[in-house]
């Protein structure tokens, strides 16, 4: 702070003011971050969380700044992983994901080859993999697990 602001200071206090607070300025009022926009954003949020910040603006009628700033500042929510909240698995997902990565496991057991590619003029790495899978799905070695 410098010297002529503690000047400043001092002499509103000598005067009676007891309030730090900044005195009521002329201007345009916030419209578009009251509590009832933090829990229309807030709302949308919970029934998806994979609303992007545009989408949410546009639903919402309000521009992206404003829901941005929402985010950030008034729900304390930040970006990860491409998503503004944190995702947490239900105890299906959980389920789902040990299950496909012990298909995985089996089909890469019986198969010592599985996730190599057969020759250099086909497809490498995942796309190899993925048509291996693909065939032990089609033949029932590996069941199937999409539904979510």
């Amino acid at each position: 702070m410098s010297r002529s602001s503690v000047f400043e200071w001092f002499a509103r206090f000598r005067d009676g003011r007891e309030a730090t607070d900044d005195d009521e300025r002329c201007g345009r009022p916030r419209s578009s971050r009251t509590d009832e926009n933090v829990e229309r954003v807030q709302a949308l949020v919970r029934s998806d969380r994979r609303m992007t910040i545009e989408m949410i603006a546009e639903s919402l009628n309000m521009s992206v700044g404003s829901v941005f700033t929402i985010m950030t500042e008034d729900l304390k929510k930040k970006k990860l992983c491409a998503r503004f909240v944190p995702h947490t698995l239900t105890t299906e997902q959980k389920e789902h994901r040990i299950a496909s990565s012990e298909d995985l496991i089996a089909a890469a057991d019986e198969d010592p080859n599985f996730l190599k590619p057969s020759s250099p003029e086909t497809s490498r790495g995942a796309s190899n993999m993925i048509r291996k899978l693909n065939a032990k799905v089609r033949s029932g070695q590996v069941r199937e697990r999409f539904d979510r």
